[in-house]
């Protein structure tokens, strides 16, 4: 079963928020633990610094670990998938606004602005974001980057480089997220054509199969296939010594069927006899129109004497059938003739055809509707 691209990109987004927060929890817990060594001895500055980085790496474990968890209770069927849409962007606005104010805190002790695009280079590399939506959000992270920087950052020419720098940031960030979305995307439509065609494929390789090996009329066996399957019955009769036989099957009277009612209602004869052919025979036995009028079985692990029981109730089941043509209802019988398949001779299915032949005509010879065994030769 294909499902909607969008669907993937959702399940694999969520996969992806459960690894993030496998990563990022004991990142923030380590930042935290660093920055609360020294704090009591650090000078006013310095501690609001601390205070603010702590602050901000505890939001982020913080939000990580219900989203995280959110992920997890829906792996476990525990809550709905749906309550899953809105989780990758939570976690990325989350990543992006904390690069936001990280970089802001810091400007109290260093001009640098790492965790903007440390924040921008995750958002881009991690989730799957539309486009729209990633040129949103990366846009609305940077607003809040060139307005948030004046609250601790008043050199004039720093603040200028670090705006300048924040829109490289962003812009690689977006960069990188449109490339892996269109990427991803691009793979997906290109799995889901690959197995399409497959699918396809296999489809049309059944048809053929059907073609080359099923009588299109009745949809059972066809000539080609019964041979193809006697000659494994035989290969497995060499070996392990069972008994098996062969039985040839003609419908009573079915030119004269034909000549009364139509051609029409002749195949419908030649199909409900091999349906009632097919209900009746058992799974290990094998079932296939000849030609014509006539069908063949092969019984296997089957004595003569059972076989001649076994096809006796074939007769009483095709004799049974209803089968009407307007308000005339039509008898339709079958003659039958069963030939033991000897493995001991040079050719025991051409062998046992022939002796199967020959008591099917003398089923035919008898009055029809009959069941006949040859005589095997000693």
């Amino acid at each position: 079963m294909q499902y909607p691209i969008n669907t993937i990109l959702s399940s694999m987004n969520a996969k992806r928020v459960l690894s993030m927060a496998a990563i990022s929890i004991p990142v923030n817990i380590a930042h935290i633990l660093f920055f609360t060594r020294g704090l009591p001895s650090s000078t006013p500055i310095e501690y609001t610094w601390r205070i603010g980085i702590i602050a901000s790496h505890a939001t982020l474990a913080v939000v990580f670990s219900i989203l995280g968890l959110l992920v997890f209770l829906s792996n476990r069927n525990m809550i709905k998938s749906d309550m899953l849409r809105p989780v990758p962007y939570i976690a990325a606005a989350t990543t992006l606004a904390m690069g936001v104010v990280i970089v802001t805190i810091d400007q109290l002790v260093t001009t640098s602005i790492t965790p903007y695009l440390v924040g921008c280079l995750v958002v881009g590399v991690v989730f799957l974001l539309h486009p729209r939506q990633a040129l949103l959000l990366f846009s609305l992270s940077y607003l809040a980057y060139y307005f948030a920087l004046p609250i601790t950052q008043s050199k004039p020419a720093i603040l200028l480089s670090n705006r300048v720098n924040g829109i490289t940031s962003a812009g690689i960030g977006l960069f990188l997220s449109i490339l892996l979305y269109r990427s991803m995307h691009s793979d997906l439509q290109h799995k889901q054509t690959i197995e399409e065609q497959q699918k396809e494929l296999e489809q049309k390789n059944l048809q053929l199969e059907r073609l080359a090996f099923f009588d299109q009329l009745t949809g059972i066996y066809n000539r080609r296939k019964f041979e193809e399957l006697i000659g494994r019955q035989l290969e497995l009769m060499k070996q392990d010594r069972f008994p098996s036989c062969l039985v040839l099957v003609d419908i009573d009277r079915f030119k004269e069927i034909n000549d009364t009612y139509g051609h029409l209602f002749g195949d419908t004869i030649m199909k409900a006899v091999a349906t009632t052919f097919a209900k009746h025979i058992r799974p290990i036995d094998v079932l296939a129109r000849w030609g014509g009028d006539e069908f063949l079985i092969l019984l296997s692990h089957t004595t003569v004497d059972e076989a001649r029981t076994l096809v006796e109730n074939l007769q009483h089941a095709v004799e049974a059938m209803h089968t009407d043509v307007g308000f005339q209802s039509v008898k339709v019988t079958t003659s039958f003739g069963i030939a033991a398949l000897q493995c001991g001779i040079d050719d025991p299915y051409g062998t046992a055809y022939k002796d199967a032949d020959s008591a099917l005509y003398q089923a035919k010879q008898l009055g029809k509707n009959r069941v006949e065994v040859a005589q095997i030769q000693s």
